[in-house]
């Protein structure tokens, strides 16, 4: 089964300040039907690591199982 990976963000407002970051979903396609299967939410504030953690998932062609394990390396990292 094949998965795309799409970013996800969240905006959160603490105080007066707005911070949004920005995490990963793992989207099974079906045809005409989209579903997210699983979500890595908040991996960082940084859009550009996570773009490009998004893109090697897809290039790597990761298999939705995996995403959280990923995740936390990228964490970790």
């Amino acid at each position: 089964m094949n998965f795309t990976y799409i970013l996800v963000s969240n905006v959160y407002y603490f105080a007066s300040e707005m911070l949004t970051f920005y995490g990963i979903a793992a989207v099974k396609e079906d045809g005409n039907r989209r579903e997210i299967v699983d979500v890595a939410f908040d991996l960082s504030s940084d859009f550009e690591k996570v773009k490009r953690l998004s893109a090697l998932c897809n290039e790597q062609k990761l298999d939705a199982i995996h995403l959280h394990n990923v995740a936390e390396d990228f964490i970790n990292a």
